[in-house]
C-alpha cells in the first residue's frame, strides 16, 4: 500500500504538456499565403501566435518571437523578400538572421515576423486565444 501511495504521488507530480487548441490552415483558404507548404496549424499560445508545420512551430507575432519562436523564414521562398516593400532591408536582416547574429532577434526579429506572417495567418490564430 505505501509503495502504491510513493508511485501515484510521484506520477502526479510529474509536469503535464497541455497542448494547445489548433485550427488547420491551407494555401486554398487565404489569398494571402506565402509559404512553401500547402498547409499547417495555427495556435494561440498565451497571446504567442504561432504557424505549425510538421513538428515546428513558427512566430506570427512578436510576443512568440520573444518567447524564442523563429519567424517562418525557412517557409518563405526567397522571391517574396526580393518583391516585398523595404526588399532590401528584409533581404539583410534574413541573412543576419541566418548567421545567428545574436542582435539580430531584437534588432530584425518584429520586422521578419511582420514580413513573413500573413495577416490572415494572424487574425486565424487570434481567434483561439481567450
Amino acid at each position: 500500500m505505501r509503495m502504491t501511495h510513493v508511485l501515484l504521488t510521484a506520477i502526479l507530480a510529474l509536469p503535464v504538456r497541455v497542448e494547445a487548441e489548433s485550427l488547420q490552415v491551407s494555401q486554398a483558404d487565404h489569398e494571402d499565403w506565402i509559404y512553401t507548404v500547402p498547409s499547417g496549424h495555427v495556435e494561440c499560445v498565451d497571446d504567442a501566435l504561432l504557424f505549425r508545420s510538421g513538428n515546428t512551430s513558427y512566430a506570427l507575432n512578436t510576443v512568440a518571437l520573444q518567447r524564442g519562436y523563429d519567424p517562418p523564414l525557412a517557409l518563405v521562398p526567397e522571391a517574396h523578400f526580393v518583391d516585398a516593400q523595404f526588399a532590401q532591408y528584409l533581404v539583410r536582416w534574413k541573412r543576419e538572421w541566418e548567421s545567428g547574429k545574436p542582435s539580430a532577434r531584437t534588432t530584425y526579429g518584429p520586422a521578419l515576423v511582420d514580413a513573413t506572417a500573413p495577416r490572415s495567418l494572424r487574425d486565424a490564430a487570434l481567434t483561439l486565444c481567450d
